[in-house]
């Protein structure tokens, strides 16, 4: 299966504590890099079903824009509901608790209102010396990998600048540590990246409504 490393899957789940009854359970996927090609958008050369499949039970939103040419401003300002003109993020470096202490951020006010907050993956930014944003969530945030390499060549077997920076290792060091690929083509089994073992995740277990906080 053909898969490139610095492609990150992320989601934000938000679940009521009863699945019969009461508000509508909401799921959130963030997803870095992806533009309106696949079906749901009118693309014929992308093959989407699950997409377009979702696509047809929500909405689909036609004139919706990238705020910040940054992932994970971006993401900010989608969680907070504001313009990097007005955090001031910009950069992949500032948190946005740095940027205003007492935000109230999407999941949190969900939490806030009964429900139990969770997310897995790539939400908040950690990396480049930030962390997650506890606030934000019922029980504790479940990160993956966002630089994920299958193969050694990759790497030459040592810790990359990239891998690095994503994961808060040797930040003090970093210009003294190699480059890794840009990308790889691995025949491996899905989990054996990111957004393989996230969508197991998201098969096989969902959220409890313990430990509410």
């Amino acid at each position: 299966m053909n898969r490139f490393p610095l492609a990150a899957f992320c989601l934000l789940l938000l679940c009521t504590e009863s699945l019969s009854a009461g508000p509508p359970n909401v799921l959130l996927l963030l997803v870095d890099d992806l533009k309106p090609s696949f079906g749901a958008y009118g693309e014929e050369w992308v093959h989407s079903p699950n997409l377009d499949r979702l696509a047809e039970s929500g909405t689909r939103f036609d004139s919706a824009y990238c705020n910040q040419a940054v992932c994970a401003p971006s993401r900010n300002n989608l969680l907070v509901g504001s313009r990097s003109t007005s955090t001031g993020v910009y950069s992949l470096g500032y948190h946005i608790r740095k940027a205003i202490p007492e935000v109230v951020t999407l999941p949190q006010h969900f939490k806030n209102h009964g429900y139990h907050s969770a997310g897995i993956g790539k939400v908040f930014h950690i990396g480049h010396g930030n962390i997650n944003d506890k606030l934000s969530w019922s029980v504790p945030f479940q990160p993956d990998k966002v630089i994920d390499y299958a193969l050694d060549e990759s790497t030459g077997g040592e810790l990359t600048r990239e891998e690095a920076y994503f994961s808060n290792q040797k930040l003090g060091e970093i210009k003294s540590l190699p480059r890794g690929a840009a990308w790889e083509k691995a025949d491996v089994d899905d989990e054996a990246y990111a957004d393989g073992r996230i969508a197991s995740c998201l098969l096989y277990t969902s959220p409890s409504p313990r430990d509410r906080g």
